[in-house]
């Protein structure tokens, strides 16, 4: 499992919250991944463009993953969490990727 507390102070107690959510409604949920490296935002980004993984992952260089504001989260009722998470003002991966939180709308600067 990652570890929340990698994730930017300003947002790990959101993160938390929605983990403990998932927790008590018997969600059973999985943090697999908070910040990244550049060298493993490469990684995952080469594995998905490859077909390896069927969850997307940005260009390496524009993930919010690299500063610490998003995390992947596994849990039974996906959907349900997400809602809970748009709820609240996040920004959910929705059906093409439904472990993907993040904090608000981000669109990397052109030119990446």
């Amino acid at each position: 499992m990652a570890d929340l507390s990698a994730l930017d102070s300003r947002f790990r107690p959101w993160a938390e919250a929605l983990y403990s959510v998932a927790r008590q409604y018997g969600l059973n949920p999985v943090v697999t991944s908070t910040k990244r490296s550049l060298a493993t935002q490469r990684r995952l980004y080469r594995r998905w463009q490859s077909g390896q993984s069927p969850y997307p992952a940005a260009v390496p260089g524009t993930s919010l993953h690299e500063h610490g504001l998003a995390f992947d989260m596994w849990a039974d009722d996906m959907p349900w969490l997400g809602k809970v998470w748009e709820y609240w003002g996040g920004v959910w991966g929705g059906p093409t990727d439904p472990v993907h939180y993040q904090p608000f709308p981000y669109r990397a600067p052109v030119g990446r």
